[in-house]
């Protein structure tokens, strides 16, 4: 959550109100457009009066006061933990809030990167770049899957060039075995299991969000099964394992089956936040994170063609929800 810091100097030249806040406020966690909303949010005063115009001109002696945003301060970014590495593939354990890959934020870090750094300093290189432009192409780690920011858990990255045709396949044929835990927000009693196979598309007019399809209407086919590990009251601990990869498809599934999942800002605030007759939450979210992680992947090693259970250590869910219960093992 960005917080508001308080803003104030004396302009010393004419110019534009905009340009002056640019040049007078240099920390690097306030941006120029945070400013410019501050400006027309009427946060911003000149010699005490309002000023919502961006271009508006100030002179040397006025006085800009006002409050800005500040930049949401992340968390230090530390290496990769690795759950299995031989010399054809690595898997590791993506933490939840660090891309997989780069994003619009050049200085956002994002696990590829981190990983990229790791192997370059093994071979004695100082970072990813170096890494990509001097090792081979066929050295360089194969990124075949992603999991959302938000998702933490487990990432198959190849080491060699030859070994993506085979897991590439693998994914495409839906014969990898990807399962998640999830924590939900429900308000009945949940079945032990169920599939949801609502086609998914693209929501209108906004980015990068997706919803469950309409019987007349062109989607991606979409499959997921759930498994109820334990509920208790209004919170469950729920086991998916989906069929296909679509974006977003647990989550998109969960919200439309009424369980969204706890944390979950793009599809589950509307459920998560609504009251009861008496003004109260129906489902507290005490999350901080989204409630999602991608425990286990079973795929067959692209080099020994033999068979493998990978899996991570059980998510930390407890901290939001201190009263549940202990999680039943996976029936085999």
């Amino acid at each position: 959550m960005s917080e508001l810091k308080k803003i104030g100097f004396v302009c010393k030249e004419k110019g534009r109100l905009d340009k002056s806040l640019q040049r007078s406020i240099s920390e690097a966690h306030i941006s120029n457009s945070a400013l410019r909303k501050a400006v027309f949010a009427g946060r911003i005063t000149i010699n005490g009066v309002v000023c919502r115009r961006p271009d508006f001109t100030v002179r040397p002696g006025d006085r800009i006061e006002g409050m800005v945003e500040e930049k949401e301060k992340r968390p230090a970014v530390t290496a990769p933990v690795i759950v299995y590495r031989d010399e054809f593939i690595i898997a590791v354990d993506k933490p939840a809030g660090l891309p997989t890959h780069k994003t619009s934020d050049s200085s956002r870090a994002n696990l590829y990167d981190l990983l990229c750094s790791m192997l370059a300093e093994e071979k004695g290189m100082t970072g990813p770049s170096e890494l990509r432009s001097e090792l081979q192409p066929e050295k360089r780690p194969g990124l075949l899957h992603r999991l959302d920011a938000e998702t933490s858990g487990l990432l198959l990255f190849t080491l060699r060039r030859e070994m993506n045709a085979s897991l590439a396949k693998q994914f495409e044929e839906h014969s990898i075995e990807k399962r998640y835990l999830a924590l939900v927000s429900c308000s009945s009693r949940l079945p032990s299991t169920w599939t949801c196979s609502d086609p998914i598309l693209r929501a209108e007019r906004k980015r990068n969000r997706y919803r469950t399809a309409r019987p007349d209407e062109e989607a991606m086919s979409a499959v997921t099964h759930f498994r109820t590990v334990w509920q208790k009251d209004k919170v469950a601990l729920i086991e998916a394992r989906p069929v296909t990869g679509r974006p977003h498809q647990i989550r998109v599934h969960l919200s439309a089956g009424g369980t969204p999942i706890v944390g979950d800002t793009f599809y589950g605030k509307e459920l998560n936040n609504r009251r009861d007759g008496n003004g109260r939450k129906e489902r507290e979210e005490e999350a901080g994170r989204l409630m999602l992680h991608a425990y286990e992947l079973v795929f067959e090693h692209p080099a020994t063609g033999k068979r493998m259970t990978l899996r991570t250590e059980e998510p930390d869910f407890g901290e939001a929800r201190s009263d549940k219960p202990k999680a039943t093992g996976r029936k085999r």
